[in-house]
């Protein structure tokens, strides 16, 4: 679910499989009149399909969708921001999601043809947008027309846990006395102990499509080679 508090001006942009539920559910609570849910909850899915036909923003839309639809001096008066996870852990939870949890999309038996991460790595559906655009890079959701990011901030999945309290709600200027009721569920954020085994290829090929997001939203290499079967 992606928002726009208009109350607090501030716009949280919904990365698919980046905490982005939890993050967005819990900040819902303290919505009022006039706030924006788009996704997710009943009030954000009837927003959703009204606003996705009028002014083309979505829950999981980029910031360029919602500087489209607001335009660039509406935009600046926000603070923009968004939640990224490692790029491994992301598709290996992308991968779950679409062969478990989500099979009302067209082609979607594909999915029934994958044994697992490898078999999906290496196939054509990794190479396209994937259904609803999930598959796409999480560096699109955060640039601008320049290909520099254009949000003013950015939050690793891996640590909301410890960022939560201390440096995300103070950004978006919540008093201190609603914090406690602002508790985000507890997030399975365990990014150094990958439970994945991957050939040489099919780490190339992931590599390929999302190498640019280890150098640019910060996540490491090193020890990625421990990663493939030998």
């Amino acid at each position: 679910m992606s928002i726009i508090c208009n109350s607090l001006s501030y716009i949280y942009i919904h990365i698919p499989k980046t905490g982005g539920t939890s993050v967005a559910r819990t900040l819902s609570d303290i919505n009022i009149a006039g706030d924006l849910e788009l996704g997710v909850t009943e009030i954000g899915e009837m927003h959703q399909a009204q606003y996705l036909s009028r002014f083309g923003v979505r829950k999981h839309s980029t910031y360029m969708e919602f500087l489209l639809s607001m335009g660039q001096r509406r935009i600046d008066e926000y603070f923009v921001f968004a939640t990224v996870r490692h790029p491994i852990t992301r598709v290996l939870s992308l991968y779950h999601f679409l062969k478990s949890h989500w099979r009302d999309w067209e082609g979607s038996e594909v999915m029934d043809s994958f044994d697992n991460l490898e078999e999906f790595l290496c196939s054509d559906l990794f190479q396209t947008n994937g259904p609803d655009y999930l598959l796409v890079s999480q560096l699109d959701y955060l640039q601008g027309a320049d290909g520099e990011f254009a949000v003013d901030a950015i939050y690793k999945m891996e640590q909301l846990d410890d960022q939560w309290s201390s440096l995300i709600l103070p950004s978006l200027g919540l008093p201190k006395h609603v914090y406690p009721t602002l508790n985000i569920p507890h997030l399975n954020t365990a990014s150094g102990q990958l439970d994945v085994m991957l050939t040489p290829r099919s780490l190339e090929i992931l590599m390929n499509r999302y190498g640019a997001e280890f150098d640019r939203l910060g996540y490491l290499t090193s020890g990625m080679e421990g990663l493939t079967a030998r």
